[in-house]
């Protein structure tokens, strides 16, 4: 009798199928849940907060006048990190900004009006395995490294999975 793995992964219409039919040949069987009940719908009364005021953000800035993107993650609220940014493209401080060196050497500028917050998330560790996925999703990422390592299951996903458009994905400009 052959064991396999049992992962639970939450449906998504979109990509569910397509996970479960590729890691079917590395004997892992996905298993669809729905996280959602009428408890968790109707007891989250509190206001939410602008996605650009969140702490605990994953998120992507853009080059003007190419393809490049730079995926990052902090702890800070959106605005705050991105400002940062701003304030290093405006005194050409490369040091600590990939993408602000690479506009630097190319004179290209940062697309400040093509911002995304890609993901949310309040735990460290989780955030930097959310970030590296989307710096190995991105494939003309100007990062200098590309964050945690993965198991060769996550690298395939990554290579042979079309994902669709991360569903709490903003835009906004940062003034």
């Amino acid at each position: 009798m052959k064991t396999c793995q049992r992962w639970g992964l939450t449906y998504h219409p979109h990509i569910f199928e397509e996970i479960k039919r590729k890691l079917k040949q590395f004997d892992v069987e996905i298993v669809a849940s729905n996280y959602e009940n009428l408890r968790n719908l109707l007891t989250n009364v509190k206001d939410k907060t602008p996605l650009e005021q969140t702490k605990g953000v994953i998120y992507k800035l853009c080059c003007k006048d190419c393809s490049a993107v730079y995926v990052g993650e902090s702890g800070q609220r959106a605005t705050t990190r991105l400002y940062r940014h701003n304030l290093a493209e405006r005194n050409f401080d490369s040091s600590h900004y990939p993408l602000v060196e690479h506009c630097i050497n190319e004179c290209h500028a940062i697309n400040w009006e093509k911002i995304e917050v890609l993901a949310t998330e309040a735990n460290k560790t989780k955030r930097k395995l959310m970030e590296s996925l989307f710096i190995k999703y991105h494939k003309s990422s100007v990062n200098k490294y590309e964050g945690v390592v993965h198991s060769d299951i996550f690298n395939y996903i990554l290579t042979n999975v079309k994902f669709p458009r991360p569903k709490g994905a903003i835009s906004f400009k940062v003034v």
